[in-house]
């Protein structure tokens, strides 16, 4: 049967709706949280801030979403800096590369996520970076602006380049 003839089940809804209410929670209390953290140690603390409360925000919306996730650790967690690169294909991406904890990241995002009041707050406050993806220019102004930050902070940088992905039917 193709899906878009298929009937979702009715409980499938109050789950989403749940998931939906649960993860506002959770970026609001995160909110908060990161406000509190960045303000009383002046920003000093953003990479402990982005690498426990992030995980702990990523983590807690993987759960309450029904994903379980183990992470098992190769390599000594002072790692030098790098640029990790993913694909990114789902909203619950954003969480689970949160939940990763990566050490001393920064994150390459969309400048629509900051039209979330919480992402915005967090973002801004632990130093991500935001780009226009629509103007190639900027994003690489941006960037550059950015360069000079995360080299003298010895930051490892997060992108998943391929973009926005739609969807047809979903």
């Amino acid at each position: 049967m193709p899906l878009e003839n298929r009937k979702i089940p009715l409980y499938l809804y109050f789950r989403t709706i749940i998931n939906v209410v649960a993860t506002i929670i959770i970026l609001i209390i995160g909110a908060v949280v990161v406000t509190i953290l960045a303000a009383l140690s002046l920003g000093k603390l953003n990479n402990w801030i982005v690498e426990n409360v992030g995980r702990a925000i990523g983590r807690s919306v993987l759960w309450i979403s029904g994903v379980r996730m183990h992470m098992h650790y190769l390599a000594d967690r002072n790692l030098p800096p790098a640029i990790y690169i993913s694909n990114h294909s789902s909203t619950l991406d954003m969480f689970i590369i949160l939940g990763m904890g990566l050490p001393h990241v920064r994150f390459v995002a969309k400048y629509e996520l900051q039209y979330n009041p919480m992402l915005f707050i967090m973002g801004r406050l632990t130093g991500q970076i935001f780009i226009i993806r629509q103007n190639s220019q900027k994003a690489i102004d941006n960037l550059r602006k950015a360069y000079s930050r995360i080299k003298k902070q010895r930051l490892s940088l997060y992108v998943a380049p391929e973009g926005t992905r739609g969807h047809a039917g979903i």
